[in-house]
């Protein structure tokens, strides 16, 4: 499946498309599981950028706010627009964490691992349902 990494690279933010193997209807561990590979293949394209987060690169995107909590046990609520209730969670999962790091990612594992380890509470559309 086609997604778009987001990379850091100095202080701009750029976007690698890459192919990843993701389920038709990927869950929120099926994104982490992907974030790996997605961040070898943008390196691999773009080897002065650094992974800050991932998308689906098609379908219609939709608002969502997310609530959960991180490992700490801290809630946390994000606003993202994304294709489905499990991106939504992992983009706000991702955006929380980069808030955290600062935008300072540099141990990728520790990142993904760090996304394992938040609690999805719950995923709710904001926006108009997708057009058939």
């Amino acid at each position: 499946m086609r997604v778009k990494v987001v990379q850091l690279l100095g202080k701009v933010y750029v976007d690698v498309l890459v192919d990843v193997d993701l389920p038709d209807d990927p869950t929120y561990g099926d994104f982490v599981a992907a974030v790996p590979a997605a961040a070898a293949a943008a390196a691999a394209a773009n080897p002065a950028g650094r992974f800050a987060g991932m998308q689906l690169a098609d379908g219609e995107r939709v608002d969502w706010v997310v609530e959960g909590l991180a490992a700490n046990g801290v809630p946390w609520k994000e606003p993202v627009e994304a294709v489905s209730e499990a991106e939504a969670a992992f983009l706000a999962a991702c955006s929380v964490l980069e808030q955290d790091q600062a935008g300072h990612l540099s141990d990728l594992g520790r990142f993904a691992e760090s996304l394992g380890n938040q609690t999805i509470e719950s995923v709710t559309r904001e926006g108009p349902a997708p057009a058939p």
